[in-house]
């Protein structure tokens, strides 16, 4: 087996012990996503403000393509029931190490 090889086994055991577990619509079973804070500056006129939004990560062995409008549940690690359900919101992007970004905002709250 080859560095290459060797970096994506450990990037997925990595992933595998550190995400949080999550249920994504359209896929079945349990996937790993690693919630993340995202800020933004919005300007209007001569004032500015920072905006902070939530976003969760996924890799793309999760998930081919995530879609506007699919649903994240959060389970809890000891009892696996739903803590939070999420929606992804505009567009993911994804960098160049196959991981999504995917603004959320929460469901029914």
């Amino acid at each position: 087996m080859g560095f290459g090889q060797h970096l994506t086994a450990m990037v997925a055991e990595v992933d595998d012990h550190l995400g949080d577990r999550a249920l994504w619509t359209g896929v079945a079973g349990e996937v790993r996503v690693h919630p993340a804070e995202e800020d933004a500056i919005a300007r209007y006129g001569d004032a500015s403000h920072i905006l902070s939004a939530r976003a969760v990560e996924i890799h793309q062995r999760w998930i081919a393509e995530p879609k506007e409008g699919q649903q994240v549940q959060l389970l809890d690690d000891v009892t696996g029931a739903v803590r939070e359900t999420l929606k992804i919101v505009g567009d993911p992007r994804r960098n160049e190490d196959g991981w999504w970004l995917c603004a959320v905002v929460p469901v029914g709250g």
